[in-house]
């Protein structure tokens, strides 16, 4: 068989290769003339999947390695008897790990604290949870919002929007974008829900840009107390003006951890042998047990974890980045670019502790709760050594 993937999906060749012909190319060039002997097509958000594109090929598979389906066109595949295989909650852990990250940065920066706040989570899939699972690791109490889910269980875990935005002072979306049926959640949250929030609500968006209105955000700005936005509306070509109004901006990259992309990529691998009846020969450790684990040195107790958090992943870096975007020349592809070239970060349970003197119980249960593992004893040879290793390491 014959396989065409985007460049840019993390050991997709060595997945694929047990099943025959992978060639890769960038997003940009996966062609109609590209698929017209092609059985498997792997793509990203950013290849999308219509009748132009797919007219003409032999196309029996298409794998996104993405929770969301929103860049492809159900209807037509369904049509066409091409079967879907998607990643759901491939990168929940990393989002999750993205929000504790942006608040606990957001704290050490302007002394916002976490104590005693409420978490609304719009949207309770697998990101959800694992967002309401690190939130109540910290002592965070969290609310629920999931009309949906709602009407296939008891609906006592969920609360109407109406609760979260009456009772949260921090806002988190995790919803897929749809423009229709009983629930669309295109400016989900609108001008006229953001006008509703508590002064001083904190809103962070890790999903799409489209589920939050941008002119409302900005034209509401002094009412809120901070905006966290990994994703823009028209993407790559974003809000200038939004993005000076945002506390913390990063180029759609929340989920972007190496584990996330890893897990994508057997979950549609996996998928694939099922469809066509071959044996899985590839898994996930395959890609992972060459790197070495990263290691953290912890200085002082009393600063977990949030020293631990930040260490691990440095949000200003990705922000930084972000703001240059006004300068560019091409300020659209350079926005893809980020996301395109991401140095992929690692997940909290990758790493390893360096710990000088015995930890307290209590901040060992929080970091273990938080994903972290600890390892006690190691020489601080090997941790400059295995920083130096990580420190030079391109994903």
């Amino acid at each position: 068989m014959k396989f065409i993937s985007d460049i840019a999906i993390p050991r997709i060749k060595e997945a694929f290769s047990s099943m025959g012909e992978v060639q890769l190319f960038p997003a940009g060039e996966i062609t109609p003339a590209v698929l017209k002997s092609a059985d498997g097509l792997l793509v990203r958000t950013t290849t999308k999947i219509t009748p132009a594109l797919m007219d003409g090929s032999g196309v029996k598979f298409v794998g996104t390695a993405t929770i969301g389906t929103d860049h492809i066109d159900l209807p037509y595949l369904k049509n066409r008897g091409i079967h879907l295989s998607s990643a759901p909650g491939c990168n929940a852990t990393a989002v999750a790990e993205y929000i504790l990250t942006a608040l606990l940065a957001l704290g050490q920066k302007s002394g916002l604290s976490l104590k005693q706040r409420t978490l609304g989570i719009i949207g309770a899939g697998n990101t959800g949870r694992a967002v309401k699972k690190i939130a109540e690791a910290m002592g965070i109490r969290c609310l629920l919002n999931d009309p949906p889910l709602a009407e296939t269980s008891s609906g006592a875990d969920y609360r109407p929007l109406d609760d979260l935005i009456r009772y949260a002072d921090i806002i988190s979306i995790h919803v897929p974008l749809t423009r229709t049926g009983q629930y669309p959640t295109f400016h989900l949250i609108s001008e006229a829900v953001i006008r509703r929030l508590n002064p001083g609500t904190i809103i962070i968006n890790t999903s799409r840009g489209e589920t939050l209105d941008g002119q409302g955000l900005k034209a509401n700005r002094e009412r809120l107390g901070a905006l966290i936005l990994d994703v823009w509306e028209n993407e790559p070509r974003i809000d200038t003006e939004l993005l000076q109004c945002v506390d913390i901006a990063t180029p759609h990259v929340a989920g972007y951890s190496l584990e996330g992309k890893m897990r994508a990529t057997e979950m549609i691998y996996r998928d694939a042998c099922d469809y066509f009846g071959l044996a899985a020969a590839w898994k996930i450790e395959d890609g992972l047990s060459e790197r070495e684990p990263p290691v953290l040195t912890i200085h002082d107790e009393d600063q977990l974890p949030e020293q631990a958090v930040t260490q691990a992943y440095n949000i200003w870096e990705d922000d930084a980045r972000l703001r240059l975007f006004p300068e560019q020349d091409n300020p659209g592809e350079y926005f893809a670019a980020l996301r395109n070239q991401y140095r992929l970060r690692r997940e909290f349970s990758s790493y390893r502790f360096s710990v000088r003197a015995p930890l307290a119980a209590s901040r060992r249960r929080l970091l273990a709760q938080l994903g972290f593992s600890i390892r006690d004893g190691q020489e601080e040879g090997d941790v400059q050594s295995s920083n130096a290793r990580l420190h030079s390491e391109v994903v």
